[in-house]
């Protein structure tokens, strides 16, 4: 067993550990902006979205002690997923029994194979975002501009003139930049993912 499955399984298991707060707010912080992503991407308010992502992570909180770590079975994006579409549906029907609220008949409520695919969507953009966060901080502003000019699609020679440095420069700098970034995509998708 490699030493990165003992971590995740230790992160996992200290998660579900009520008694570690400390764990609980490291997951947190892995998850609470994707939970706000797809609820807005569902079509609701901010305000319903910060409500209910409080709810989604309490209902996190409350079930994770049952969740299992097993590759013949949904990955965790799945069953997150399936928690927020629950949650959301539970809230607008709620919501519907509040008697000046429109009829649920009226709210487009977002079917699991649509939510799966806009969590899939999501989960890669939040992933490299949030890489490409921690990437920025180990870098100059000249490594990071060049990287993201790239990304711009200006080549080398438009790099080079833009930001004063030499063609090879923008080539060394864009690929240092890019390898780090793919190292820690990777890393992410293993905390994160809680797989196999």
């Amino acid at each position: 067993m490699s030493d990165k499955w003992l971590t995740r399984k230790t992160l996992l298991q200290r998660v579900q550990n009520s008694d570690d707060p400390q764990a609980w707010d490291h997951f947190v912080d892995y998850y609470k902006d994707f939970i706000f992503i797809v609820l807005k991407r569902m079509g609701l308010k901010t305000v319903e979205c910060e409500d209910l992502r409080q709810e989604v992570l309490l209902k996190l909180w409350k079930n994770l002690k049952t969740f299992e770590i097993n590759q013949k079975r949904a990955k965790f994006r799945t069953w997150l997923s399936t928690l927020i579409r629950n949650r959301t549906i539970d809230y607008l029907r709620n919501k519907q029994r509040q008697p000046y609220m429109e009829s649920l008949d009226n709210v487009n409520i977002i079917s699991q194979s649509d939510l799966d695919e806009i969590v899939k969507k999501e989960w890669e953009r939040y992933l490299t975002q949030k890489a490409l966060s921690h990437v920025k901080a180990l870098f100059s502003g000249v490594a990071v501009r060049t990287f993201e000019l790239s990304l711009l699609g200006k080549n080398a020679e438009e790099i080079s003139l833009e930001l004063d440095i030499s063609k090879d420069s923008v080539r060394t700098l864009k690929n240092r930049v890019k390898l780090r970034l793919v190292k820690e995509i990777e890393f992410l998708r293993q905390e994160m993912e809680l797989k196999k």
